[in-house]
């Protein structure tokens, strides 16, 4: 007897919350007052606030139409690399079955892929989707020495330098020499570069 299984994260999604544009929105209003805003972040605010509204509109942690185009293209693969497999399944009676947190995004990744595996083959059968959160949810992204490690990396004079750099491109160094904890002013900024890409079907915003 033979099993196929699919392990895998939700697919691109919004920010889990309004958090980095937040700050980093009042970053650069505060900057803006001080005349201390280079030409090159001068419509950063009007960037961030674009970007708000996208995310508020899809929704904050959810998945975004990429992730759904994401997981439709692992279901037709997966029906394609396993057709012979999918067929015996089907003559055989077997079923397929979705196991998911009952985070939302989990939930529309495993229906985007059960849609694209029944469009390659209709007569799939499929047991009732199972939420089990026990195992699967992970309410910290890293383990106790995982986010050690994390703020170890954090305190690094690379990475504060790197900082500097990302937060240079938007404002003066007069501005940026007191900020307290650059380096997580501009993690906000990185974050929103970041997801930017996931969002691409939704908005032309990369913050490139």
């Amino acid at each position: 007897m033979f099993f196929l299984a699919t392990i895998g994260r939700h697919g691109s999604r919004t920010l889990t919350n309004s958090g980095p544009e937040t700050r980093a929105l009042s970053v650069w209003t505060a900057a803006a007052k001080k005349g201390k805003v280079r030409s090159l972040g001068q419509r950063f605010d009007n960037d961030v606030k674009a970007f708000r509204k996208v995310e508020s509109t899809i929704g904050y942690g959810e998945l975004s139409d990429a992730g759904k185009t994401e997981w439709s293209g692992i279901g037709r693969r997966t029906a394609v690399n396993y057709k012979t497999f999918v067929a015996k399944a089907v003559t055989d009676g077997d079923t397929v079955a979705f196991r998911t947190t009952s985070v939302h995004r989990t939930i529309q990744s495993a229906s985007a892929m059960r849609a694209s595996l029944t469009a390659a083959n209709a007569s799939l059968q499929y047991a009732d989707r199972v939420t089990d959160n026990a195992r699967l949810l992970l309410t910290s992204g890293a383990s106790k020495n995982g986010n050690a490690a994390i703020a170890k990396a954090l305190k690094a004079s690379n990475v504060r330098t790197a900082a500097n750099d990302v937060l240079h491109r938007i404002y003066s160094q007069s501005y940026i020499n007191p900020l307290s904890d650059p380096v997580s002013k501009a993690l906000d900024i990185y974050r929103l570069y970041n997801t930017a890409p996931g969002l691409a079907g939704q908005t032309t915003l990369t913050f490139a």
